[in-house]
């Protein structure tokens, strides 16, 4: 189940090749965002930051040619728990977060779905 990495070289490729699956998949999610916003403002931070992060791609697999490398895009556990949570009808917005819910008054408030500020 888990590669044995002994060389400077296999770390920093299986390194890499988590970074580039964490940028796909950060790519992916932010399509479905825009796709999914109703505010034009929203819509177009979320394809600016698409566009940043089809970058950082690049530069990733441009890493590995570097290199001398296959792209590689290993596992990362980071981002694939966060899809888990999301997948599991946990919450992967910024609605998270323990300043979420406030309301623009301060007074604290509940917290409401993420589909409310899209």
């Amino acid at each position: 189940m888990f590669e044995t990495l002994t060389t400077a070289e296999e770390i920093s490729s299986f390194a890499l090749g988590g970074a580039l699956t964490m940028e796909r998949t950060t790519l992916e999610t932010l399509g479905d965002l825009e796709d999914h916003a109703q505010r034009d403002d929203l819509k177009r931070l979320f394809r600016e930051h698409g566009g940043e992060t089809q970058q950082h791609v690049a530069n990733i697999e441009r890493a590995f040619q570097m290199l001398g490398e296959d792209v590689d895009d290993s596992p990362c556990p980071a981002i694939q728990g966060r899809c888990r949570n999301g997948a599991a009808g946990g919450s992967i917005s910024p609605l998270s977060s323990p300043a979420a819910g406030r309301s623009s008054s301060g007074s604290g408030g509940g917290r409401g779905s993420f589909s409310d500020i899209i």
